[in-house]
């Protein structure tokens, strides 16, 4: 996946522990027992640490009731005005090369060990009539297992990372192989912790300020990798900066491009195209302001303007809620759905030949909605 010219990649790893919240009740007063923490977390919010440091750096003051200057919009932008920045990812990273979420038409088989084992694709299969539409649709189906008892042992690939490379074989086609998948587990954990605020003055417990923040404790040497492009080069961000809840530090270093996964033109013997989201896609439709998700039937310009084709089927879990911070305003963001990283689109026509990847969906500058294109 091309990054946009002039790219620079920075590294963040945490000095302790993340907090980044999942849009759950998080106001004194309010239940907070399905409180939880999306990781890796929003686009917005790693672009939004990455400009605000860069803010601090030309002069801000960092107080968030102090609006940025004229001469810093310029540069930096405003708000979801990303102005002359365009950020590839974030994506999650071990020892500085970065990891993907498994694709969605990816299955494996479980050994007597309890560790899952890549075992096939799903492409689409003949086509079937549904209560989905009033035409026949073709629905994913294993390539190679056999119909029959075999398909109920495969199982989707569940908190499974893959490295640029596994994922460069799935885009031509073919099963990465074990040492290219990683198990969240080796990754990152979350811990569920209480908070207590107190008094400034006796140092006593505030009453009605009990809280229960999840924290997410990555692996060593795990961490997450960005890219921003338009970034000035005579600005130099800190060496710590905050990122997430509680004002957490990341330690932020620049780092060399890292190895994404290479798109795969089509070739004479795959039968679609397959369009793989790298990071979540925020697809909505203006004028109902809904979730409005591309489906089996509709053109791929749906999906990405003046893609060329026709989508036949896909696979998608339930949709990612996001929101965010209002610093400004100190209040959260409404919580808007997406499509999932690891979502998989099927079409019939060429993949994209001008570029190894596309962008789809809304907010693409600030890092939504990439995707990669392969065969199948």
């Amino acid at each position: 996946m091309a990054a946009p010219e002039n790219t620079t990649w920075f590294h963040l790893e945490p000095i302790d522990s993340w907090s980044f919240g999942d849009g759950g009740p998080n106001h004194a007063g309010e239940d907070q027992s399905d409180l939880g923490c999306l990781f890796p977390p929003s686009p917005l919010t790693v672009a939004g640490a990455i400009r605000a440091a860069a803010a601090r750096a030309l002069g801000w003051s960092g107080r968030p009731t102090e609006p940025w200057p004229a001469e810093i919009v310029e540069r930096l932008g405003d708000g979801l005005d990303p102005g002359p920045l365009r950020f590839t990812g974030p994506f999650l990273a071990r020892d500085a090369q970065p990891l993907f979420p498994a694709p969605a038409h990816l299955v494996g088989t479980v050994d007597a060990n309890g560790e899952w084992q890549p075992a096939d694709l799903l492409a689409p299969g003949a086509e079937a009539m549904t209560d989905l539409s009033e035409r026949p649709v073709r629905l994913p189906e294993p390539r190679g297992a056999a119909r029959g008892a075999e398909w109920s042992a495969l199982k989707p690939p569940r908190g499974v990372w893959l490295t640029a490379q596994g994922l460069s074989r799935i885009l031509a086609g073919e099963i990465p192989a074990p040492e290219d998948c990683v198990q969240e587990r080796d990754l990152f954990a979350f811990e569920q912790r209480v908070g207590l605020e107190l008094e400034a003055d006796s140092r006593t417990a505030r009453e009605a300020h009990l809280y229960s923040p999840v924290h997410v404790r990555l692996k060593r040497n795990v961490g997450l990798i960005v890219g921003a492009a338009g970034l000035d080069a005579t600005i130099q961000l800190p060496e710590l900066l905050p990122l997430g809840g509680e004002g957490r530090l990341a330690a932020c270093r620049v780092v060399s491009e890292p190895p994404l996964p290479a798109a795969e033109r089509k070739s004479p013997g795959a039968a679609w195209t397959c369009l793989v989201a790298l990071t979540p896609v925020r697809l909505l439709n203006a004028a109902r302001d809904a979730w409005d998700v591309p489906r089996p039937g509709d053109t791929a310009a749906r999906l990405v303007a003046g893609l060329e084709g026709e989508i036949v089927s896909l696979c998608i879990e339930r949709p990612l809620r996001l929101g965010g911070w209002d610093s400004v305003r100190h209040r959260p963001l409404p919580l808007i759905p997406h499509a999932r990283a690891g979502t998989v689109w099927f079409v019939r026509g060429d993949p994209p030949r001008s570029t190894v990847a596309v962008r789809a969906g809304l907010l693409t500058a600030f890092g939504f909605g990439h995707l990669v294109a392969g065969s199948i």
